[in-house]
């Protein structure tokens, strides 16, 4: 029963991590399909994705404050990813150069740099 409980909760942890992004990209207004989101179900949704974070950073086996970080560090990544691919959607669709060029760059590299950060030896030491 312990396998299926930890299992329960690595699948919830995913699916708030991706939730807890997904608003705060949705709160950016560059979703295409919805521009214009409710902003209090967006901050109920990071909020309810926070909670799930917490809930299971306490619950985990390394030290609390290292899994909160590298959780909050997996939310921003969804985040990054989505804002990079929507603005390198944007360079293709508009054909123009501009500073869009710019902001996609820095989006990418920002994902990358939260993705190491995330995987790096000083969060994953035990």
């Amino acid at each position: 029963m312990n396998e299926y409980f930890r299992l329960f909760l690595a699948l919830l942890l995913h699916i708030s991590c991706f939730a807890t992004g997904f608003s705060i990209f949705n709160m950016t207004g560059l979703n295409p399909k919805n521009p214009e989101p409710s902003m209090w179900s967006q901050l109920l949704f990071i909020v309810i994705g926070l909670g799930v974070i917490v809930y299971i950073s306490t619950k985990s086996e390394e030290p609390f404050k290292r899994t909160l970080v590298k959780l909050l560090l997996q939310s921003l990544e969804w985040l990054f990813l989505l804002l990079s691919l929507t603005l390198v959607g944007k360079l293709f669709s508009d054909k123009t150069l501009s500073f869009n060029w710019f902001l996609a760059a820095v989006a990418v590299a920002t994902t990358m740099a939260t993705h190491k950060l995330k995987n790096s030896k000083w969060l994953n030491a035990t």
